[in-house]
């Protein structure tokens, strides 16, 4: 789900890869499309608000149109899972989170692929282990499940399936901090940072949600 930067507008799209866009103000449908996408995990518009990308599976990162409503671009993309995705707040870049630890940085005007960060891969939890043996014969490693870019584009928190939340430096794909969560069999589902960049919000399983200090969370040991 992303609401439109006018806000009048929220776009809905999941399994089944059926894009929907429906009225703020009294939830009425505006407008549906079948994207072609088998499963959507994420949408996200942009800083103008003219296009989302929709981040899927099967290779899937996809620019949708908002106002023609017409695919516009498909991005060169060589992971199979694509889960979330963030705009940078200045409009110049776009972050994706991939399985096993990759996170994808692109340049927002032609959509080319800057940089391309690797995070250390885990293992993890047994019980994730035996779910994923079962159902498709690997273990699984650590993937990039939220993302978000702190108000001066400089910094992009990364929330994982470790479970733990990471902070990089955009610029230099440098490794600022790691925070190891303690949520229980569970992912970092979604971040959000507040506008004026103090505070950061992550939640996940359990009914269990962390607010940090983001000067502190970044900058301090403790």
């Amino acid at each position: 789900m992303s609401i439109s930067t006018n806000c009048n507008e929220v776009v809905l799209c999941g399994d089944g890869g059926v894009l929907k866009n429906l009225s703020v103000d009294d939830l009425s449908v505006i407008f549906v499309k079948d994207t072609g996408i088998n499963n959507v995990f994420s949408i996200s518009h942009t800083v103008d608000g003219d296009s989302i990308l929709l981040c899927g599976d099967n290779y899937e990162l996809v620019v949708y149109d908002t106002k023609n409503h017409q695919l516009f671009k498909k991005l060169e993309n060589d992971c199979f899972y694509s889960n979330t995705a963030s705009f940078s707040p200045d409009g110049k870049l776009l972050a994706t989170g991939h399985d096993g630890g990759i996170v994808k940085i692109w340049d927002r005007d032609n959509y080319k692929l800057l940089k391309t960060i690797n995070l250390p891969k885990y293992i993890e939890n047994i019980v994730s282990i035996i779910e994923i043996k079962k159902d498709a014969g690997k273990v699984p490693t650590n993937h990039i499940v939220s993302l978000c870019f702190t108000p001066d584009s400089n910094v992009l928190a990364i929330g994982t399936s470790d479970p733990s939340l990471v902070f990089v430096d955009v610029k230099y794909s440098q490794l600022i901090k790691e925070i190891k969560l303690d949520f229980s069999v569970s992912q970092i589902y979604s971040l959000s940072i507040s506008d004026c960049g103090d505070y950061l919000v992550c939640s996940g399983h359990k009914r269990k949600a962390y607010v940090f200090s983001t000067n502190k969370a970044i900058k301090s040991d403790s």
